[in-house]
């Protein structure tokens, strides 16, 4: 073989070596790069799930300040309504009519604040998404439905003249109808804390996937 071939031989060899080594290289750099970011998203996931269980469970945690009896959601709507009203007395029993919005519970804002926020976080699996997403949409839709129906009934019996000489306990009765139509409509303090329970060992189940324990 000649010298020229040989020299030709050889320079292909080290180009083909070195295209070899760079593509060896950037496969392995691209791998360590998308484990890093596999490996933190993961992170953010676990970080994500574990902040979504603690705060689903705080409306049952008898230690809680969030638990559920010691909220006053109905007397905050109902008190709301009583300051509209309070210097129209008068003026609504002489005409029997008595034209008053119904606020919105602090409740029902929570669960439809939550409910924008959960639909589009990137770091929940979809199957615990939409447990989620869809347990806040049933109370928020039964929320407002029970409001509406007891808010209006009770406007409309305060316009005829009735309850207004216990307007600072008309709230207990008030919530007994609420709490009522919640109940009617599967999402009872009994039903939710069921439904959070669930949604918890979907997030148990997740969680067992990267478990090192087979």
């Amino acid at each position: 073989m000649e010298l020229d071939s040989v020299t030709k031989l050889s320079q292909i060899i080290f180009y083909a070596g070195g295209l070899l080594i760079g593509m060896l290289t950037y496969r392995r750099a691209k791998s360590t790069i998308l484990n890093t970011v596999n490996t933190e998203y993961h992170k953010k996931v676990i970080e994500r799930l574990a902040d979504l269980s603690e705060a689903l469970y705080r409306e049952f945690d008898q230690s809680s300040d969030e638990v559920w009896y010691k909220q006053d959601d109905v007397g905050h709507v109902v008190e709301r309504l009583h300051e509209e009203i309070a210097d129209q007395k008068e003026i609504i029993l002489a005409s029997g009519e008595l034209d008053a919005g119904i606020p919105v519970s602090p409740k029902q804002m929570q669960f439809l604040n939550l409910t924008n926020k959960y639909k589009s976080d990137p770091f929940l699996p979809d199957p615990i998404r939409n447990k989620v997403v869809g347990l806040l949409e049933k109370r928020s839709n039964a929320m407002f439905n029970a409001y509406m129906t007891v808010m209006k009934q009770y406007i409309s019996e305060l316009a005829q003249g009735r309850h207004w000489e216990t307007l600072n306990t008309n709230k207990h009765w008030l919530h007994n109808q609420i709490v009522d139509r919640l109940r009617m409509d599967g999402v009872g303090v009994a039903d939710v804390e069921d439904a959070v329970h669930d949604i918890r060992l979907e997030i148990q189940r997740y969680f067992k996937q990267f478990s090192p324990v087979i």
